[in-house]
């Protein structure tokens, strides 16, 4: 059963915010108001701030109920840097020990550590050790709002219904809620999820695989939006425990019988040639653990199709004439109205349509008959076709891995040209139908506020979730934010094998600095631990992470790389001993803005960005710093080949460079742009009262005073199911 603890880690991850303790009973005695001052003058010291809301509920509390609520948010905001104060770099006093020592020094000291497992350290002053934080140039401290526990359910309900797959993170904490949330917990679930429907398949089989064998009417609402095959597949996937991307062959675990009676009743229903001709192998393995033979007369044509794809029989499907179709020479007339029968189907074959028609009129012609259709295709497949033609002749291209973030390159696209000229009109020709699209259910117009500091028309609207990292603000490919005040960045890594692990596990992870601009390239690393032009430092190579973990820094100075022709600097974290990020038990990695060199090495307070690194990779980019336009520009983008030991930013220097360069020229839709489209108006500083909808990360701004008025719904940038509700869901119609 999961705690208000467990509840509170969800709501603080994709909310920053918490769930507070319940009000005194009447004749209860409540917390007296200074100890809440006090815990919230804790709180300002790591960054964070309690907003008007949630202070007035721990004032409401009884002071028991208030150390119990305070306990649990004060382990979340600290969790980091409880982890981070268990270990220390291999110099302490970093970076001051570090930057006053010759390259002889640095050299030796990380050899050393090397070969002593990581016992040994250099001498040190303990008096230089831990300087207090000069304060006086901090960032606005971040509020934490009070959150409804309602909002637990509403985020399950909008991630379970939203239009994309779920990011492994958000799977996983959907998976744990679902599974130890108990059984209240699924019945008011179940009632919220009434009459919904699913559209994504791979949520659809997650949370169908929880509910299969409920005898309540309403929890078999969803399989109503099951309508394949590999529905079913996905289906039988997730009650496996296996991935329902179907991206790595599953492996079935035995059903129980009436496990087998229900996914049998399931495929009799759907359609099945399509998805048996796409994934043969895998029906079969399924057929094994189903045993359609002994239910023949109650569901023959499972029988019949399993008999074909055992023994081979080809199956006549729409997808086999289309592969037909696409042999050249193409007739692209016969093509396109073979793919208007499938719309959806169409919009991933509209690039191939185009760049075989032979001429500017025949384009046209194929253009207009997938604008005719195209409001049949998923509004978030739009999306992704218009970033496509948006961005389809930038000279940098990228090809992703499917496979939970892993095998990202940057290549020359070797395809028939598409002039700018047509890109550009298709891209707006679709844009201007998903505007019609989202705007159609309206019965009035809608008004929204988006609170300037966002700085949303920089922040790129995520077409794919799933392929976002877990992270203290979510952010796209592309996106960029601003940093705050301060000269000196600070690069951070922590990481922590296995549990239970002797001081030796031999995991070797990498924080590296490429620092690159017109002319010249310039490293941070393990092998090129300082460079004095740039101020750059490294705290020392940790070979191991040990029982408590490993931590490595990069410092550099903003002023003197730009006076040296830096313009940019990436952040990369590398596996040296081969292991993908997703083996380990945690793994994180972010920048810091410090003022100086005061202050503990890890200051919660100055920490812009914190990535969980959780991919199937082994090395990753997660950053590129504008160092001239103080922006930090989200990457998040491995480098192909995982497995890959031995591995530096010398020898990725390319790929690196070419991976930042496809983030930074990407022109793809805003979150702005995709909430313009939903909404008709966006209202002014002082007309924030009106809204329907406030787009912000400081929620405690916008407290509704008019009683009769109802409060407008806040959601941050950074919520990626959130927006995705309201650009796509229905509570925002």
């Amino acid at each position: 059963m999961l705690t208000i603890k467990d509840f509170n880690r969800i709501t603080f991850l994709h909310h920053r915010g918490i769930v507070p303790p319940a009000p005194a009973k009447e004749g209860e005695k409540t917390v007296e108001p200074r100890y809440v001052c006090s815990a919230n003058m804790k709180l300002i010291e790591y960054g964070y701030t309690m907003s008007y809301d949630l202070f007035m509920a721990f004032c409401n509390a009884t002071h028991a109920a208030f150390l119990e609520a305070w306990s649990a948010l004060y382990d979340l905001v600290m969790e980091d840097a409880k982890a981070i104060s268990k270990t220390s770099p291999i110099w302490p006093n970093f970076p001051d020990d570090a930057m006053e020592a010759d390259l002889v020094d640095l050299y030796v000291v990380n050899l050393l550590n090397y070969l002593t497992l990581g016992q040994w350290q250099p001498d040190f002053d303990p008096s230089k050790f831990c300087k207090a934080l000069d304060r006086e140039h901090l960032p606005a401290a971040k509020q934490i709002p009070a959150c409804d526990a309602d909002e637990i359910y509403r985020y399950v309900t909008q991630s379970i219904t939203g239009n994309s797959p779920l990011s492994p993170d958000e799977q996983n904490t959907v998976i744990d809620l679902l599974t130890h949330g108990g059984e209240d917990f699924l019945n008011h679930l179940v009632d919220m999820m009434k009459d919904k429907h699913i559209t994504c398949k791979e949520n659809l089989a997650l949370y169908a695989s929880f509910i299969i064998n409920r005898p309540d009417w309403r929890g078999q609402q969803c399989f109503l939006d099951f309508n394949s095959s590999t529905d079913v597949l996905r289906l039988a996937a997730a009650m496996s425990g296996q991935d329902v991307s179907l991206v790595k062959p599953p492996r079935f675990r035995s059903f129980k019988r009436s496990e087998r009676r229900e996914l049998l009743y399931l495929l009799e229903h759907v359609e099945k040639n399509e998805g048996f001709a796409l994934r043969p192998e895998e029906f079969k393995r399924l057929g094994e653990k189903l045993h359609p033979g002994e239910y023949g007369k109650v569901f023959p044509e499972n029988k019949a199709i399993f008999d074909k794809v055992r023994n081979g029989v080809h199956i006549e499907t729409y997808n086999s004439k289309l592969q037909e179709l696409l042999k050249k020479p193409v007739n692209v007339d016969v093509l396109t109205a073979h793919l208007m029968l499938r719309p959806g189907v169409f919009a991933r074959y509209l690039d191939f349509a185009l760049r075989n028609c032979s001429d500017e009129h025949q384009m046209e012609d194929v253009l207009f008959r997938f604008i005719s259709v195209c409001k049949n295709v998923s509004p978030r497949v739009l999306v992704q076709l218009i970033n496509h033609f948006r961005n389809r002749n930038n000279p940098v291209q990228l090809a992703t891995g499917k496979a939970n973030g892993a095998g990202s390159a940057a290549l020359d696209r070797e395809i028939e040209p598409i002039s700018d000229v047509m890109c550009n009109r298709v891209a707006r020709d679709i844009f201007n139908q998903l505007w019609q699209v989202l705007r159609a259910e309206d019965t009035e117009p809608k008004s929204i506020y988006i609170d300037p500091a966002c700085h949303c028309n920089k922040l790129i609207f995520p077409d794919n979730p799933r392929q976002i990292s877990s992270a203290m603000r979510a952010t796209a490919c592309g996106s960029r934010t601003q940093l705050p005040d301060g000269n000196v960045l600070r690069a951070f890594l922590y990481w922590k094998g296995n549990d239970g692990a002797d001081l030796w596990d031999g995991i070797d992870l990498d924080l590296s600095v490429v620092f690159y601009g017109e002319k010249e390239a310039n490293f941070v690393f393990y092998g090129e631990p300082k460079n004095e032009r740039l101020g750059a430092i490294h705290s020392g190579d940790r070979r191991c992470s040990g029982p408590h973990g490993a931590v490595e820094y990069v410092d550099f100075d903003i002023k003197k790389c730009l006076q040296n022709g830096i313009r940019y600097a990436a952040l990369v974290v590398n596996s040296y001993s081969g292991e993908k990020f997703s083996e380990m038990d945690a793994a994180f990695c972010g920048v810091m803005v410090r003022d100086g060199e005061t202050g503990e090495q890890f200051e919660p307070a100055t920490v812009k960005d914190r990535f969980a690194l959780t991919t199937d990779a082994g090395q990753i980019i997660m950053v590129v710093i504008d160092l001239l336009n103080r922006e930090v520009v989200t990457v998040d983008k491995s480098i192909a080949q995982v497995r890959v030991a031995c591995r530096n930013v010398v020898t990725d220097y390319a790929p690196t460079v070419d991976i930042c360069s496809y983030a930074m020229q990407l022109k793809s839709l805003s979150i702005k742009e995709m909430l313009g489209m939903r909404y008709a108006k966006f209202l002014k500083d002082n007309e924030w009262e009106q809204a329907s909808v406030i787009v912000s990360d400081e929620p405690g701004k916008f407290r509704q005073t008019k009683e009769d008025v109802p409060a407008p719904r806040v959601v941050s940038p950074y919520d990626i199911p959130g927006i995705y509700d309201i650009v796509f869901g229905t509570e925002s119609k």
